[in-house]
């Protein structure tokens, strides 16, 4: 029975998006923890052998913090000894709605082109820009009946190419993001896709996109 709606899911599914040289990462948000964290390994988490295994494999952690006024999310890269700062801006008069720090440097800015369209977003690096833009596959349903969300998956480009998806899928024993890197082009490290899914993570759960 679950194979069987596994098999529906995918078909309802967009196509999940591959590069010619690509490498997935794969960001979970751990099920039983209090406060909200996250973890992204370089396998499925079923792959692990063991717990030695998984500890090898995790290279980021994520941990949201506790704030009454605005989100704000630290990122851990384990392996590069470096931790990063997601921050909402609730100023609204601000031309920029996320900011992101390592340490008290700011090193981006996410903008947003609309404010009532949560699909397409800018990020802002240094002298550099690179676009965000979603697409949904939702089948609409009548009634008083909630629409029906098959998967999701954000492109993320420079002004010339694609350099990431960030693909994610609805099925109830599958709830990871897939950070889909072309390893051909190294506009942006890995950190910086990671953080992305964070706010595109966030940004979804905040529009009861979360396949709840």
């Amino acid at each position: 029975m679950m194979n069987c709606g596994y098999m529906e899911t995918k078909k309802e599914s967009l196509t999940r998006p591959v590069f010619e040289e690509c490498e997935t990462l794969y960001f979970n948000r751990f099920p039983i923890d209090f406060v909200p964290t996250y973890y992204v390994w370089n396998a499925l988490y079923s792959q692990f052998v063991d717990s030695a295994d998984m500890k090898e494999g995790t290279l980021f952690k994520i941990v949201k913090k506790p704030s009454i006024e605005k989100n704000i999310f630290t990122i851990n890269d384990l392996k590069n000894k470096v931790d990063y700062t997601l921050i909402e801006n609730i100023d609204l008069s601000s031309d920029f709605i996320y900011s992101i720090k390592t340490g008290l440097k700011e090193i981006g800015v996410i903008k947003q082109f609309d404010r009532d369209d949560i699909y397409k977003y800018t990020l802002i690096s240094g002298d550099k820009s690179f676009f965000i833009e979603g697409t949904p596959r939702i089948q609409k349903t009548t009634g008083v009946n909630p629409d029906i969300i098959h998967s999701f998956n954000f492109v993320v480009r420079d002004d010339k190419n694609v350099i990431c998806n960030i693909f994610k899928e609805n099925y109830i024993f599958k709830n990871e993001y897939e950070i889909i890197i072309d390893r051909k082009i190294n506009s942006l490290n890995d950190s910086t896709f990671v953080i992305l899914t964070v706010f595109i993570d966030q940004i979804l759960r905040e529009n009861s996109l979360d396949f709840k």
